[in-house]
């Protein structure tokens, strides 16, 4: 989870850092695009490690406490393994206990990489030349 944490305030450092500026030359012909993937895609699966490691430990605990049904075991089990199980698992527990939002942190990992892409935007600025002409001008 630290680390997971770590790459998210990375992620915030460098969009900081470069907000408002033009876009920067780094070697090999990279750009910030590839730097913020990398690192929401690293924040993301450590998120969705801690989150499957959580749901398989309640698993354990929600059995000791009730003594259910084993098939309550293959959901618990099914939630801890991706996206589908935990959506199940929310769909089944209606939120009444923590592990509905380990499944939700699950799910919503999907969605946030479409959002990431979007993070980033080089906006031209237009400017008057001496012939009183507009041009687009992106640096």
């Amino acid at each position: 989870m630290f680390f997971s944490l770590l790459c998210f305030i990375a992620v915030i450092c460098v969009l900081v850092g470069f907000n408002q500026k033009s876009q920067p030359r780094f070697a090999l012909g990279a750009s910030l695009n590839p730097i913020i993937s990398t690192l929401v895609t690293t924040f993301k699966s450590s998120l969705i490690y801690v989150a499957g490691g959580c749901i398989g430990q309640l698993k354990w605990i929600w059995f000791y406490k009730t003594r259910k049904q084993l098939n309550d075991m293959e959901s618990f089990d099914s939630a801890s393994r991706g996206p589908l199980g935990s959506l199940f698992m929310v769909l089944q527990d209606k939120g009444r206990s923590l592990v509905s939002l380990g499944s939700v942190v699950t799910i919503l990992a999907l969605a946030f990489d479409p959002f990431v892409q979007q993070i980033l935007t080089y906006p031209t600025k237009e400017r008057i030349e001496a012939t009183n002409s507009t041009l687009a001008a992106a640096k």
